[in-house]
C-alpha cells in the first residue's frame, strides 16, 4: 500500500484508500479496519501522542487495556476499548506508532462476541507490517517502466503515453488518464494546486472541486484536490490533481476516469504510477 504492507484475513475485502484513510471490512461480519495516516506530527509527537489523540477522537469509549508492542522494529502502543452502539457491544483494538516521521493508527473494530478474531487480526497486522517499495506487487507482464526525459515511471500496458504540452499523459481512452508534469519549483504549492483545479474545471460542465487536503503517497506528502464534472455525453467523471516539491522540482499529477471505474483505477493504477515517479 504505497510505502507499507501488512497481512489481513482472507475474509476481509481488499483495503482501499479514501484520501489519507485506508479502509476495509469483513465480508461476513461487521468488523471494520481503518489505517489513518498523519503526515505532520507535532514536535515531539510519538506513539503515546497518537494514542491520546485517537482516544479523544473516539469520545465515549471504555479503555479495556493498553500495552506496548513492536511494529516493524518500532515501539507501538496497542490499546483495546469497548463501547455500546444501539444496544450492541463492540470491542476494538488500535495500534499507534510512528514510521518515517509520519503517524499511523491502525484500528480494528468489531462486535464484542467477535473479540477473539479482532485480537488475532491486530496481532497479525502488527507482526507482518513492514515498509515496502512502491512497485511491490505489480503484476509482471502488465506493468513496465517508461524512461522519459525528466523522470521514469511505472506504466500499465494498456495506458499509452504521449507528450501533450508540458504534460506526459498516460491514457487508456479519451476519459481515462493520468498525466504527470515536472518543473522548477516555486515552492507555492497552494497556488500551483489552485491553478491545476482551474485548468481541470475549464470547458467542462457541472464542475465541483472538494477542499484541498494533505495526503501521504509513496512516503511523501502531497497536496491534493478531488473533483467531479459531467462530460459532453452526460457521463459523470471523477478525478484529482496533486502537487509536491522534491529536490527543487515541482511534481504535479492529474488523473480522471468515469465514475463507474474510478475507485478501482485510483487505487490500482493512478496512485501506483504517481508514487513510482522517480526524478532523473
Amino acid at each position: 500500500y504505497l510505502g507499507f504492507r501488512f497481512n489481513y484475513p482472507d475474509s476481509w475485502y481488499a483495503p482501499r484508500y479514501d484520501g489519507t484513510l485506508l479502509y476495509t471490512a469483513s465480508i461476513s461480519t461487521t468488523t471494520t479496519m481503518q489505517v489513518v495516516i498523519y503526515p505532520d506530527l507535532p514536535p515531539g509527537g510519538d506513539a503515546t501522542t497518537l494514542q491520546a489523540q485517537t482516544l479523544q477522537a473516539f469520545g465515549g469509549v471504555s479503555l479495556l487495556y493498553e500495552d506496548e508492542v513492536v511494529v516493524n522494529g518500532r515501539s507501538a502502543r496497542r490499546v483495546a476499548y469497548g463501547y455500546d452502539d444501539e444496544a450492541t457491544a463492540h470491542t476494538g483494538v488500535f495500534l499507534a506508532f510512528v514510521q518515517d516521521g509520519r503517524g499511523f493508527v491502525v484500528d480494528v473494530d468489531g462486535l464484542a462476541e467477535a473479540e477473539e478474531g479482532t485480537l488475532t487480526a491486530v496481532a497479525d497486522i502488527a507482526a507482518s507490517w513492514q515498509t515496502a517499495p512502491v512497485g511491490s506487487g505489480l503484476q509482471p507482464g502488465r506493468w513496465g517502466t517508461v524512461d522519459l526525459e525528466r523522470f521514469s515511471v511505472a506504466r500499465r500496458a494498456d495506458f499509452v503515453n504521449s507528450r501533450q504540452g508540458e504534460w506526459d499523459k498516460f491514457a487508456a481512452d479519451g476519459q481515462t488518464f493520468v498525466a504527470l508534469r515536472t518543473a522548477p519549483a516555486n515552492f507555492d504549492t497552494g497556488a500551483v494546486l489552485a491553478s491545476l483545479v482551474q485548468a481541470a474545471g475549464s470547458e467542462v460542465g457541472e464542475f465541483v472541486a472538494e477542499r484541498p487536503f494533505r495526503t501521504i503517497l509513496g512516503g511523501a506528502v502531497w497536496q491534493r484536490v478531488d473533483f467531479s464534472y459531467v462530460n459532453g455525453g452526460g457521463e459523470e467523471i471523477w478525478g484529482f490533481v496533486m502537487v509536491r516539491v522534491a529536490d527543487g522540482q515541482e511534481i504535479a499529477a492529474w488523473a480522471e476516469a468515469p465514475r463507474a471505474v474510478y475507485n478501482e483505477l485510483e487505487s490500482e493504477v493512478f496512485l501506483l504510477m504517481i508514487a513510482d515517479l522517480t526524478l532523473r
